[in-house]
């Protein structure tokens, strides 16, 4: 039997979708692909869909002229984090390592993404386990988005202490540029940590009122050669105004970020924007008279 024909995509029968798909993958269309599955699977209460990927067995694929293929795999797996059903994507990932068929990052990176914002004990695990074998099973190099997601869902557990784990794996791998030979390697893995992973961090302790050791990660940050940005002021004054530090607020953040912005400004504003979340006006004028008699000299 040839090519089952395009008739719709009802969601009792995925097989004309599946039969449609291929040419979309030949011709590059990976956008389009996906937008048909989202759809198909949006209407797909009994995930008849998910049970043809998984077992094919159960229907024989080959029977009706379709190939379950690695760009299919792929495009299922954004397809299912899409309407947040990221567990049934979790097993079709699971189903990539059976038949030893290895995912795109992008997929990687998706799947662990979806799962952390569905945040549980059970997701939380199962991210960890996708990144593991993504790296060890299948071969895939990570890179500063995948390990900046997972010290994330570390922060969300409150999990500081793997949050720094996973931050020390970063530059262990820094460490060994010294070596010329394993240099290049290691810039294609892109395993550096950025300020985005230092500002994730300082997040995390931040919104648990820890607020030193966020400014223990930012001196870290600089002692790494780093300059913070307008993301990194935002968070240390946030956390310091939550703590009614408004003093220190003003005074301890660097004068300059990495863009050239001066952060007095963003200072001002954080310190600002806090007073008056708080309703307390009264000090609000004291500090505006303050800044503009500082100003005037």
């Amino acid at each position: 039997m040839g090519p089952v024909p395009f008739t719709s995509l009802s969601p009792q029968s995925p097989l004309p979708l599946l039969s449609l798909l291929p040419s979309l993958f030949q011709h590059r269309k990976y956008l389009d692909a996906k937008s048909l599955l989202v759809s198909f699977i949006n209407s797909d209460r009994q995930h008849v869909l998910h049970s043809y990927i998984v077992n094919p067995s159960n229907w024989d694929p080959k029977k009706y002229g379709i190939k379950l293929s690695k760009p299919l795999f792929d495009t299922c797996i954004s397809a299912y984090v899409r309407p947040r059903k990221p567990h049934l994507a979790a097993q079709i990932f699971s189903k990539m390592k059976r038949l030893k068929v290895k995912p795109g990052l992008l997929s990687c990176n998706v799947l662990i993404t979806g799962l952390l914002r569905h945040p549980s004990s059970h997701s939380i695990l199962l991210a960890n386990k996708v990144f593991k074998d993504m790296t060890s099973v299948l071969g895939v190099k990570p890179d500063t988005i995948t390990i900046n997601v997972l010290i994330y869902g570390c922060c969300l557990e409150k999990n500081f202490v793997d949050a720094l784990e996973w931050l020390k794996n970063i530059e262990a791998f820094e460490k060994t540029k010294q070596a010329i030979d394993e240099l290049n390697e290691l810039l294609e893995s892109g395993l550096f940590p950025n300020e985005t992973t230092y500002n994730t961090i300082m997040l995390g302790y931040c919104r648990e009122g820890q607020v030193e050791k966020a400014f223990q990660f930012h001196n870290k940050m600089v002692g790494n050669s780093f300059k913070p940005d307008v993301f990194t002021c935002n968070i240390l004054l946030r956390g310091l105004c939550r703590k009614g530090m408004l003093e220190k607020g003003q005074s301890a953040m660097p004068t300059k970020t990495s863009k050239g912005f001066d952060s007095s400004s963003i200072a001002y504003s954080e310190q600002i924007n806090e007073l008056y979340s708080q309703g307390n006006t009264r000090m609000q004028c004291s500090f505006l008279r303050k800044q503009h008699k500082r100003v005037s000299l």
